[in-house]
């Protein structure tokens, strides 16, 4: 098994906005989006993102800390993981 991280920026009408994402171990990267499509469901996977890895990118950095991606990455291979996000603001 590979860790993988699925991420998601959606936004629809400019007012608001929602940020997901789930790093976890998966054998594929379908597998990967499957767990986040059960976490957050299908529309979301729908347009999700998926990588190899601990991703640090605009939607991960907001949702954790980097203290938090870096210990991921250090206990990559060594540890049962997952870490899960949402962040959701509306500005309407």
């Amino acid at each position: 098994m590979k860790l993988w991280t699925v991420w998601l920026d959606y936004f629809a009408t400019g007012e608001g906005r929602s940020l997901m994402a789930r790093i976890a171990y998966a054998e594929t990267a379908e597998r990967a989006r499957e767990g986040f499509e059960a976490r957050f469901g299908d529309y979301f996977a729908q347009g999700a993102s998926v990588a190899e890895g601990v991703v640090c990118n605009g939607v991960t950095e907001r949702l954790f800390a980097p203290s938090a991606l870096e210990h991921l990455q250090s206990l990559s291979g060594q540890a049962a993981l997952t870490l899960e996000g949402y962040y959701f603001f509306n500005r309407g």
